[in-house]
């Protein structure tokens, strides 16, 4: 990891500016593409605004760039790690408290609506 740093860090600023000037002008180019196809399919008067939006969103979806996702490191017994950018710190006592949380939700949830059902049914026998 670090040679790798070591490498960007070699390279001159201008080669950087000039990569990432690419990248922006490439992202453009595919935008306006984006652009143009969803106004087409926009004035097509045969197909039903549920079907224009939907095509139109997964245009968008497949040229907005993908953000890297978040990686999980696990803390162990006497292995310290340093959570970084792009890195949670998990261990599994709080792994084990998040699902418990959820679960005890997903369990008030359904108590709410068992109540709401048990509170109908009574309605209906005292009404008939």
């Amino acid at each position: 990891m670090k040679a790798q740093f070591k490498e960007i860090d070699a390279r001159p600023a201008k080669k950087v500016a000039e990569a990432k000037a690419r990248k922006k002008q490439a992202a453009h180019r595919q935008l306006e593409k984006v652009r143009k196809k969803s106004n087409s399919i926009s004035d097509q008067a045969d197909i039903s605004d549920r079907s224009k939006r939907k095509m139109i969103e997964q245009l968008h979806k497949k040229a907005t760039p993908k953000t890297p996702k978040k990686e999980y490191v696990i803390s162990k017994k006497g292995v310290q790690v340093e959570a970084g950018k792009g890195k949670v710190l998990v261990d599994r006592r709080m792994k084990k408290d998040v699902r418990k949380q959820r679960m005890s939700k997903r369990g008030k949830q359904n108590d709410v609506e068992g109540n709401a059902c048990l509170n109908l049914e009574v309605l209906c026998e005292v009404a008939g």
